[in-house]
């Protein structure tokens, strides 16, 4: 049971002590990375997880692998001899847990989208929208309400929903109201968002998942600030946040000036030193490959601490 056993405990290590890390990728200038960690994380949590289990149930799985041979060895040595039994208890117990986390995350998501349905058809209802064509791009409903303020919901189509006030900005501030709410909807932001949300309520006792909706909302607020001051500049990203009104918006929309604000105003007001398109992907790639085998090498790192606390000097 030794490396399964190992994964586990990583596991549990990066679930509790990962969002410590991760929330100061916040400070990140490219706050896609800090998606992209964050998601990938937990994916590389409940992965890593899965093969844990699956590791302490198949048959002879103590003795492949060097690593293996070597936990075995030491627990010989010192006498457990009941290790056998304890590695068919945890499987137990791992299956147990495995099937929990499961179903508890496939009831939250079930729930959530029929609730996420219902709630689209009604807000579409009261802005008499009754049909929608455009699967691909977004569609731009125009509401008329002298204050100026914009959201995007997620669906099949997509839509961005704007306020005639919008249009008494200047072109450039408009323009990049439109382009924040549409980088959400290409950067499929409301997904992650949901996907944060479903997994915080089905484990509400695992920081890395209770943790992950706020700060999955902050970084999709501020990656969408990014790709909009890319088309728009900057200082026509700041003076829209500045002019717009919060508004009135569905609880699973992403309006530009709903959250944040203070942060994404200081964030625009710097310069940006996320260099060219290059540097951006190696550093996207990196954290894809990071926050995948975390947990992985956490396990692995408690397990040979183990080992040489554990095994004889030879």
């Amino acid at each position: 049971m030794t490396f399964a056993g190992a994964l586990i405990i990583g596991v549990l290590l990066v679930g509790w002590c990962a969002p410590f890390a991760l929330r100061r990728l916040a400070a990140c200038h490219d706050a896609a990375v800090g998606i992209i960690c964050w998601i990938v994380t937990i994916a590389g949590v409940l992965s890593t997880f899965a093969v844990g289990v699956g590791l302490l149930l198949l048959p002879g799985h103590q003795h492949t692998g060097p690593f293996a041979h070597l936990g075995h060895d030491c627990w010989t040595f010192v006498r457990h001899d009941w290790a056998h039994e304890l590695g068919e208890l945890l499987g137990a117990v791992g299956v147990s847990a495995l099937a929990t986390v499961l179903f508890r995350c496939v009831r939250a998501s079930a729930t959530s989208l029929r609730s996420r349905r219902r709630e689209r058809g009604a807000h579409l209802e009261l802005l008499g929208i009754t049909e929608l064509s455009g699967a691909r791009g977004s569609n731009v409903v125009w509401l008329d309400h002298p204050a100026p303020f914009a959201y995007s919901l997620a669906g099949r189509p997509s839509l961005v929903v704007a306020t005639t006030g919008l249009r008494e900005l200047p072109e450039a501030q408009r323009d990049a109201v439109l382009r924040h709410e549409i980088a959400h909807v290409r950067g499929r932001h409301h997904l992650w968002v949901a996907l944060t949300e479903d997994l915080a309520k089905a484990l509400p006792f695992v920081p890395l998942f209770r943790h992950a909706p706020a700060a999955t909302r902050q970084l999709v607020e501020l990656a969408a600030d990014a790709a909009a001051a890319s088309a728009c500049g900057r200082f026509a990203v700041r003076a829209a946040l500045l002019a717009l009104d919060g508004g009135t918006h569905p609880q699973q929309a992403l309006a530009i000036a709903s959250r944040d604000v203070p942060l994404r105003l200081r964030r625009l007001a710097q310069s940006d030193r996320t260099g060219g398109r290059l540097p951006r992907t190696a550093a996207r790639v990196a954290a894809v490959l990071t926050a995948a085998v975390t947990p992985a090498v956490v396990g692995l790192g408690t397990f040979l601490v183990a080992l040489a606390a554990a095994c004889p000097a030879h």
